[in-house]
Order: structure tokens, then C-alpha cells, then sequence
């Protein structure tokens, strides 16, 4: 919220002066070629009282005999108005800019907790996310950020600002239950994740990387066997893919160096889930059934002698090859087993 007031409050300054530089310059070029005897000296000293708010103090000290044309006189009253409106907004933002500081000033946050928390190096657009889900998990948490503005982003939780290597001894690291270096720079992701190994070296500790590319991701699983690098644009490209098969992709997680999505069908005539037992879904074609819904009635973890019809809806969790399995129908082939019976031990077991 404060990093969109900040925006917001650019912005319209950033209007302002935009709007008042081609008011001006607009209105310089008109009062000097529709006025007589009007130098550009004069015009633009007209302009800038006019920008100011000006509008009776110049039109009352030309005396003219030649009247000024109508539409010259709207345009310097237009920009008077314009130049009113946007200094006013301008002045009511930043008033309530420096109110809503005055006010944060007083509030408390939380203290940086000791031990068992997961810090988070980073509040760009990902790092929010994951502060986000983690809340949600009930996780304790300790974010670092370089930018003071992200302080009021999350008013309720433990934050330090400041450079991240000096923020990384107050931050317990070596007590914590791991620590997420999510920052837009993969390099310095890097070090922070050497540091902090560092920090913590009786333990292992668990660090999670973002990186920007696939191979520095393996480069990095050579260089910190305990960490884990994830590469956003690589976990995207997996659910694109799904999502290009025609599946709705709900949302995807890491786990165990896959990349597990959580997708959605809609049993059809023509789909290769069509009458489809439960088990054949879960043993053939790889997936873990999580939901089965028929109508209004949903079963959760359904049992395996479920058949699906159409207008089912499944919700089940997939990796990308159990994807293609389903899109192509390839279902293993059915093992036949013989048996052969040997020599009971007990002669009660003969039949």
C-alpha cells in the first residue's frame, strides 16, 4: 500500500508538471502572436502568473485597445484552473503522505524473533507473494529489504531495513528454520546464501535461491548441496506448457526437484479420462486424485472404484510427463500374472 501511494504520488506529479509545462507553453505562443506589441519576454512572464493562478492580475494590466481574441482568454482561464486543480492535488497527497508517516512513526512492530523463523531477503513482486502464502501457513517470519519505503508494506511483522550484509548478523540466521533469498539480482542472491551458510555452520540450514536461468541453478546445487534453487521463469514455463495442452493449471509447487502442478479436469465425451476408474488416473496415468465432484456432491481423496462420466470435475496433482500421459492416453499395459501352487506346508491346506 505505502510503495502505491509513493507511485501514485510520482505520478501525479509527474502529470502535473507534464500538463502545466505544455499548458504553458501552449498558452506563451498564443498570447504572443494574438496580442500586439507583446514580446516573448512578456508572454512568458504572463504564462508563469497565469500558471500561478494569476488570471485577473494579467488580464487587468493589459490595456488594450485591440481585444484579446475569446479563445486566448479561455485558454489562459483553462490554464489557471488546470494549474489550480493539479497544485491542490499535488499538496493534499503530500499532506497525506507526511500525516500517514507521522502516524506509522508510532507504531510498534514486532521484534525480530530469536529462533525457528524463516527470513526473507527481498520484497520485490515474488517475495510479497511468498510472505503472502507464508502468513497464510501461520509461519514465522523476518523480512530484510534495502528500501525504506517497503516498511509499511507489512506493518505487522518483523522487518529490518538496511544493506542485507549488515542486516544479516541481526537477523539470527544461524537460529532460523531457513532463510529465502528472493531478490531480482541471482548474484547477490548468491552471496547471501554463502553468508548465511556461514552464519550457521554446526547446522544445516535450509536456503532457498531464485535465480534467473536454469543453469545457474545447477551451478548452484554444485556449489551449496543444501540449498535449492528455483528458477521462476523455468516453474512458469512448466504451467505454460500444461496450460497448452488445454488443462486449467491451478497453481504449482517444487518438490523434490519437480515441478508438481495442481490441475483441474472436466471429463468430456471425447477425453481420455472418459469412463476411467479412479485407480486406472492414479496407477496409469501418474496422477494423486485430490478432488472428484458429480453434480453438487464433492468426494475428497476418492476411493479408487470411481468411474468417471461426463461432467465430472477432478482436481489432481500431475508432473508434466503425467500430463502428456493423459493428453496422448497412454495407460500401461495390464499385467497378467500365473500362478503356480507348490507343496503346502500343512496337509489342512489341501483342497
Amino acid at each position: 500500500m505505502a510503495l502505491l501511494q509513493a507511485s501514485q504520488l510520482r505520478r501525479s506529479i509527474a502529470i502535473a508538471i507534464g500538463v502545466g509545462i505544455v499548458l504553458g507553453i501552449s498558452t506563451a505562443i498564443a498570447l504572443r502572436f494574438n496580442v500586439p506589441d507583446l514580446t516573448w519576454q512578456e508572454s512568458i512572464n504572463a504564462t508563469i502568473v497565469l500558471l500561478l493562478g494569476g488570471y485577473g492580475d494579467v488580464f487587468e494590466g493589459l490595456q488594450r485597445e485591440i481585444p484579446i481574441p475569446n479563445w486566448v482568454l479561455a485558454l489562459c482561464l483553462m490554464t489557471t484552473l488546470m494549474s489550480l486543480v493539479f497544485v491542490l492535488g499535488v499538496v493534499g497527497l503530500l499532506a497525506d503522505e507526511v500525516v500517514s508517516t507521522r502516524f506509522q512513526f508510532f507504531q510498534q512492530r514486532a521484534r525480530v524473533p530469536k529462533r525457528d523463523h524463516i527470513v526473507v531477503f527481498g520484497l520485490g513482486r515474488i517475495g510479497r507473494q511468498i510472505i503472502q502464502l507464508l502468513q497464510i501457513l501461520k509461519q514465522p517470519l523476518l523480512i530484510i529489504s534495502e528500501n525504506p519505503e517497503q516498511a509499511a508494506l507489512f506493518p505487522q511483522l518483523p522487518m529490518l531495513t538496511g544493506t542485507y550484509t549488515e542486516m544479516m548478523t541481526q537477523a539470527n540466521v544461524a537460529q532460523a528454520k531457513s532463510a529465502l533469498m528472493v531478490t531480482d539480482d541471482q548474484l547477490l542472491n548468491l552471496e547471501l546464501a554463502l553468508m548465511a551458510q556461514e552464519q550457521a555452520p554446526g547446522r544445516p540450514l535450509p536456503l532457498v535461491v531464485r535465480t534467473q536461468d536454469r543453469h545457474f541453478s545447477e551451478s548452484l546445487a554444485q556449489l551449496l548441496p543444501g540449498a535449492q534453487g528455483l528458477c521462476a521463469y523455468a516453474l512458469s514455463a512448466e504451467a505454460f506448457a500444461g496450460a497448452a495442452l488445454g488443462e486449467h493449471i491451478l497453481g504449482l509447487c517444487r518438490l523434490h526437484d519437480r515441478t508438481v502442478m495442481l490441475v483441474e479436469y472436466t471429463v468430456e465425451a471425447n477425453d481420455t479420462l472418459h469412463h476411467k476408474l479412479i485407480a486406472q488416473v492414479a496407477y496409469g496415468y501418474g496422477l494423486v486424485p485430490i478432488l472428484h465432484q458429480r453434480a453438487h456432491v464433492k468426494h475428497w481423496l476418492p476411493v479408487d472404484d470411481e468411474r468417471l462420466l461426463i461432467g465430472d470435475r477432478l482436481i489432481v496433482l500431475a508432473t508434466t510427463n503425467g500430463l502428456k500421459r493423459v493428453e496422448r492416453g497412454q495407460l500401461p499395459p495390464v499385467p497378467r500374472w500365473r500362478l503356480s501352487m507348490l507343496k503346502p506346508l500343512s496337509p489342512s491346506c489341501l483342497i
